[in-house]
């Protein structure tokens, strides 16, 4: 068989990495499978299968592809042109043309722009980051799933949960009730036509890693998917009054869809507001829920700016930032007087809350089609495997630290090297451990 041109193996080999990360071979191998260039045989499409993820099949594709001659690359570039593909800025990338991650374009209007934004992240392949070291987290890894994550949440020993719940110990949250709670998972990934809003490619595997992963920790799981923002806001005031709270140790929202800065989008393109979604749970609404933990995770671009870090230094600052006097005295000096509340009774309005975010106000949230959303695939992997013994707040410091050490790798100049910092808001005033498969 005559082999490819030589300038087309090269182009392929420079951009082998690219393609390893971003190239949707399974619908490109069908394609080259129909195509009456007879690209791919029978023997071989059903080798390209056989490859146990997808990064192996793309690996195992461009190794081929130079041996199938001459009109092998033409048929693998309008291949990704293909309807049922379309993958264009892959191949603008390989032929060295200025392009934008496919689901975006020039945008005729910032609205527009914002809200095609994640969409356009979503084909961003992910890469370590500056590599100044290991990750503090290194059983722990967002490079080494393709798609889905196997969620097992790994179980609490009754000796930690009695050394956690002793006398001796500081005050818990009590999570001992079947089920733990009530969670409500939002999920919005296909938007009406008209809206401008494109699909959210790998927003599925998102709400397949999260479902399972509060399944695991013992919660009952509702779920609103794809709906309006009216329907929106009327399933979470419905759940906000589920009188089964009264009887759970805990509530957990979850929300992924396109966003705005302190809103997310419904299916219709309307927005929802994210604060008055936390108010439907405070004290002076939700009084099922007073004095429990609740918890909100909230998957979405938050803004259109893409934050592309800062250089490291070279040494590590490890000096201690106040003396050490300073902590050997800090405790609580015996007050001036008295502070008394007015009624006895009285406690803040939002108080035992966490709300968490996957990146900081104004910044885009970076999402993958494969593997979904780097906050989302943190959560899932930190949680399944620390709940049995970390605390939430620790558990969310480590999710910090893996979402930092993430960068993006786009042929798009605005998104390349982009990074994200997830962050939460914590007004816990307790310890809180899940203890999953403790139960009394």
């Amino acid at each position: 068989v005559p082999k490819m041109d030589p300038a087309d193996r090269k182009r392929l080999k420079k951009n082998h990495m690219f393609l390893l990360e971003n190239l949707e071979v399974d619908r490109v191998i069908e394609v080259l499978y129909g195509d009456e260039r007879d690209i791919l045989d029978d023997a071989q499409v059903q080798e390209l299968k056989s490859k146990s993820t997808s990064r192996e099949r793309r690996k195992a594709l461009l190794e081929l592809l130079p041996r199938r001659g001459p009109q092998a690359f033409q048929a693998f570039c309008d291949a990704l042109e293909h309807d049922s593909v379309k993958q264009k800025f892959v191949l603008d990338q390989i032929l060295g043309r200025a392009a934008t991650p496919e689901g975006t374009r020039v945008p005729s209007a910032p609205r527009e722009e914002a809200e095609r934004l994640e969409e356009g992240l979503s084909q961003l392949a992910i890469g370590t980051g500056s590599g100044r070291g290991a990750s503090a987290s290194a059983d722990i890894n967002l490079d080494d799933t393709d798609g889905p994550i196997h969620v097992r949440v790994e179980p609490c020993t009754q000796g930690f949960f009695n050394d956690k719940t002793s006398n001796s110990q500081p005050m818990c949250y009590t999570m001992v009730s079947k089920p733990r709670g009530l969670a409500c998972v939002v999920s919005n990934t296909e938007f009406d036509p008209g809206t401008d809003l494109g699909p959210r490619r790998g927003g599925k595997v998102d709400y397949d890693n999260v479902t399972h992963l509060l399944a695991g920790l013992g919660f009952k799981v509702l779920k609103i998917i794809d709906k309006t923002a009216s329907d929106i806001e009327a399933g979470m005031q419905s759940f906000a009054k589920d009188e089964a709270h009264r009887a759970a140790n805990c509530c957990i929202v979850v929300m992924m869809s396109h966003g705005e800065p302190e809103q997310v989008y419904g299916r219709d393109g309307q927005l929802v507001s994210i604060p008055k979604v936390i108010r439907m749970f405070d004290n002076q609404n939700c009084s099922a829920l007073r004095e429990k933990p609740k918890l909100f995770f909230f998957q979405a671009c938050r803004g259109k700016n893409v934050d592309k870090g800062t250089a490291a230094p070279d040494v590590p600052d490890s000096a201690p930032l106040l003396p050490s006097a300073f902590f050997e005295g800090l405790h609580w000096k015996q007050p001036i007087g008295q502070d008394e509340p007015d009624v006895q009774t009285d406690q803040p309005t939002a108080t035992d809350m966490l709300i968490c975010y996957p990146t900081q106000l104004g910044n885009v949230s970076f999402r993958n089609a494969d593997c979904g959303s780097w906050f989302i695939q943190a959560l899932t992997k930190v949680f399944m495997k620390r709940a049995k013994e970390s605390s939430v707040l620790s558990m969310m410091t480590e999710v910090n630290r893996l979402v930092s050490e993430k960068t993006a790798s786009s042929s798009h100049p605005a998104y390349n090297r982009g990074k994200q910092a997830s962050e939460c808001i914590s007004r816990l005033r307790k310890e809180l451990y899940f203890f999953p498969g403790i139960y009394k």
